[in-house]
């Protein structure tokens, strides 16, 4: 778990099939000897690990297209399986179009649709190499590269879309003057030196213009609403685990019209993953709390930056939930997605007034919005594996419309129970986790128990069948269709239950959670 966000919506998906098909044997033949098993009921292994999860879902300003990436396990093939698709949806979310883009491609990111919701951008690899591509929704058939001249953007790291016809992308160069050597050691070791080129080009044309460079390591940027600045963050080469790593991760705002114009907001020391807020606004997500003056990690602090005067002021002093993503609709209104207890919830923030707006146990995923109120995203339940949703309206997020049925096979199966249970630890604190009764199981004695305790230490587990993208690390509902029971803690150092239980695990991280 060392991802310090799940803000980052690629990631390479190009594992090797057969250590996970190997560690689930091996733990089923451990367990050979339990009571009450039986291996051929229940999932297969193969449906199970082969289950299609969502990525990368981007929903055109006008609402009404839709394109979205989709990842199964081949294990014919011993290789993952990614698709990129795309959907034409009324107001209502009643599909008039489907179909599957670019079969012959892989590694699908940077998905962009063009403001008049006209174009769809993306980057991924082909038989040729990797580039941009782009789709018209008129010939969603005819998929073609942006350039024609590929070779004038193949160390393109990120783009983003200006306007209908303007790209700006961005590459990245080592700058240091000592060389390294695989075989050598230097000490003390060189020191990195990252610059980043920003660069510009139009739709339909072969003409490349270099805007700036600057010397921070870049890859994610975002263009201000009125297209007049960019917001990025400076990511050194750094551990997670070292809050010495952080201390040169800030976040800058850069003047298209004058690029020596550059403006530091954040001074912390955490990372941090930050967004424009109307043009003189940023919000800004740090992985720790920024009052204290000593190393921590957080999840509940969301920070309003204000770009002329730097003042640095909190979003809410009473929202206590793992912040897991957030949707800005204008400068005073959000959607919140936030992990609270044994589940993920959407929020509504207004102003100074955040309320819940679902109830349904899940996880939840790369939630979208059209200019027309409609809303999709991704959702794991406890009675459906992954799905892509469709909402009219913030309130119809709880009682949101399926699109997809990728996983139906699974969804459709008889399926365990979850639900969460509690208990006291020495110190009269409550303890949660999450427990995976076999289908149909009403009497709970006599039955072999599997305790699986998640990573992280900030992390936690949910009351639903499978954890989106990962499958293959979040089984309980696998072993419990072949009749195990299975116990998932949130031990001390989890996420969900609020800052102080979270704090609870640091200085006694192998005591504490074990009590």
């Amino acid at each position: 778990n060392k991802s310090p966000s799940r803000h980052t919506i690629y990631k390479n998906t190009n594992h090797n099939m057969k250590p996970k098909i190997l560690l689930l044997l091996l733990l089923l033949i451990n367990l050979s000897l339990a009571q009450s098993i039986n291996y051929n009921k229940g999932y297969t292994i193969e449906d199970y690990l082969s289950q299609t999860t969502i990525d990368g879902i981007v929903l055109s300003p006008d609402g009404h297209h839709l394109a979205f990436i989709t990842n199964h396990d081949d294990f014919t093939e011993n290789k993952t399986v990614e698709k990129l698709y795309y959907y034409h949806i009324d107001d209502a979310g009643n599909i008039l179009n489907q179909q599957q883009i670019l079969e012959d491609a892989s590694g699908f990111s940077n998905l962009r649709w063009t403001p008049d919701s006209k174009n769809l951008l993306f980057k991924a690899k082909d038989s040729v190499g990797t580039t941009v591509f782009i789709m018209s929704v008129d010939t969603p058939n005819q998929i073609t590269p942006v350039l024609a001249d590929r070779t004038s953007i193949e160390k393109l790291k990120f783009f983003q879309i200006k306007n209908n016809t303007e790209v700006i992308f961005n590459t990245t160069h080592d700058s240091s003057t000592q060389k390294s050597d695989e075989d050598i050691l230097y000490f003390p070791p060189s020191k990195k030196v990252l610059h980043s080129t920003y660069k510009s080009f139009a739709i339909g044309s072969n003409k490349i213009d270099s805007l700036f460079t600057i010397p921070y390591n870049t890859y994610r940027f975002e263009i201000s609403p009125d297209k007049k600045s960019i917001l990025f963050s400076d990511n050194p080469i750094f551990s997670y685990y070292s809050a010495e790593s952080y201390k040169d991760a800030h976040t800058y705002i850069i003047n298209l019209d004058n690029p020596k114009d550059i403006k530091q907001v954040t001074f912390h020391k955490y990372w941090e993953y930050c967004s424009w807020l109307g043009n003189d606004k940023v919000i800004s997500v740090p992985a720790g709390n920024i009052d204290l003056k000593k190393d921590n990690r957080s999840y509940s602090q969301f920070r309003i930056i204000n770009i002329n005067t730097l003042s640095n002021t909190p979003l809410s002093n009473n929202f206590d939930h793992r912040i897991q993503d957030y949707l800005v609709i204008n400068e005073d209104e959000m959607i919140i997605q936030a992990d609270s207890s044994t589940s993920s919830y959407f929020y509504h923030y207004n102003k100074d007034n955040i309320r819940k707006v679902t109830n349904q146990n899940a996880t939840l995923n790369h939630l979208k919005r059209g200019s027309n109120g409609a809303y999709v995203f991704a959702q794991v339940t406890e009675d459906n594996f992954e799905e892509i949703y469709f909402a009219k309206s913030i309130d119809e997020l709880k009682n949101p419309k399926k699109l997809t049925s990728f996983n139906d096979k699974l969804s459709n199966q008889p399926k365990p129970s979850i639900e969460t249970v509690r208990w006291k630890n020495s110190d009269g604190m409550y303890v949660e986790g999450v427990l995976f009764t076999p289908p149909g199981v009403s009497k709970k004695e006599k039955l072999p128990l599997v305790v699986d305790i998640h990573g992280g230490p900030f992390s936690s587990r949910n009351e639903v069948l499978s954890l989106n993208g990962l499958p293959y690390y979040y089984y309980g509902s696998l072993l419990a269709t072949k009749g195990f029971m299975v116990l998932q803690p949130n031990y001390r150092g989890s996420t969900g239950r609020g800052q102080a239980f979270m704090d609870a695990i640091n200085g006694f991280a192998r005591s504490r959670p074990v009590d």
